[in-house]
């Protein structure tokens, strides 16, 4: 009996837990499968965070373009401001192809999110 109790426990904790996708990039060009991934861990933080509305972050072409890395920072500037104590990178993308270092950029912002959502 205190085994099935536990478990229950253990398993509405773990209901309540964020699980954010990791989000990759695998060639230059801005992948759907990398937009989609960032969209739907912004909409998963939208549904924890009361009060917060994220956008949703297009390019209209596969080239990585300001309005959609600004529209990515803009969505961590307010996840930032709502979440006390939690300081995201600047991820910023130089050129019109993806960056690496804006993937790992992006990568690592999400797992702060969620340990911070989960602690």
């Amino acid at each position: 009996m205190k085994t099935l109790i536990s478990i229950i426990l253990l398993m509405s904790f773990n209901a309540q837990a964020v699980y954010l996708s990791h989000c990759s990039n695998y060639s230059k060009e801005l992948e759907y499968s990398f937009s989609s991934c960032i969209n739907s861990n912004f909409s998963e933080i939208g549904r924890k965070l009361t009060g917060v509305y994220l956008s949703n972050c297009y390019s209209f072409n596969k080239e990585i373009d300001y309005s959609f890395t600004s529209c990515v920072q803009n969505n961590f500037s307010t996840i930032s401001r709502k979440l006390t104590g939690l300081y995201l990178s600047y991820c910023s993308n130089y050129s019109k192809e993806v960056e690496s270092s804006y993937v790992y950029c992006i990568q690592g912002n999400f797992s702060d999110i969620q340990r911070k959502l989960n602690k």
